[in-house]
C-alpha cells in the first residue's frame, strides 16, 4: 500500500510541471547537435571512432521530418555506427527514407550475400545476434536499432532456436 501511495504522490507532483517541447522537425537547429551527441555516445558503446557527418549527410538529417523525434534520430545514428566502417557518416550510410536512396543503404549491406552465402533466416539470426552482442544483450536497444518492436525481436529469437 505504501509503495502504491508514494507512486501516486510522485505522479501528481511530476504532473504539476508541464513542459511543451515542439517536435524535432520544428527544431531543425537542434538536429546537428543531437546527432553529434548520439554519435559520441554510440562511438563509446560500440568502440568506434566515427568523426562526424559529411555536409550532405548532415543536410539530409536536417531535412528529414523525424516522425519518431529524438528517439528515431538516436536509433538511426546507433545503426550507422554499428554497421559502418568509414570515419565519416555519408548519405549512403543513412536509411533510404532519409537519404532518398531506394537501392542498398550502404556498400557494406551490398556485400552481405558474399559474406553470408546462407538462407535469409540464417543471415537475419546472425545479424540480430551481432546487434544484441554490441548492446550487451539489451533487447530494447537492439529492437530500436533493428527498427522492430521488442515483441518482434523476441519472436524472431524464438524462431531461430
Amino acid at each position: 500500500m505504501g509503495r502504491e501511495r508514494s507512486g501516486r504522490n510522485l505522479f501528481y507532483r511530476l504532473n504539476q510541471i508541464y513542459i511543451q517541447l515542439p517536435p524535432l522537425r520544428e527544431r531543425q537547429e537542434d538536429i546537428p547537435v543531437l546527432a553529434r551527441h548520439f554519435l559520441d555516445q554510440a562511438n563509446q558503446v560500440f568502440k568506434k571512432a566515427i568523426r562526424g557527418f559529411s555536409p550532405d549527410a548532415e543536410a539530409l538529417l536536417i531535412a528529414y521530418a523525424w516522425p519518431g523525434n529524438a528517439r528515431e534520430l538516436r536509433n538511426v545514428i546507433e545503426r550507422v555506427v554499428l554497421l559502418e566502417m568509414d570515419d565519416l557518416v555519408l548519405p549512403a550510410h543513412l536509411p533510404p527514407e532519409i537519404s532518398g536512396d531506394r537501392g542498398f543503404a550502404s556498400p557494406a549491406l551490398a556485400d552481405v550475400g558474399a559474406l553470408f552465402p546462407s538462407p535469409l533466416a540464417d543471415v537475419e539470426r546472425r545479424y540480430i545476434q551481432a546487434v544484441l552482442d554490441r548492446v550487451g544483450g539489451n533487447k530494447t536497444r537492439a529492437a530500436g536499432i533493428l527498427q522492430i518492436t521488442r515483441q518482434t525481436l523476441r519472436a524472431r529469437l524464438d524462431e531461430s532456436r
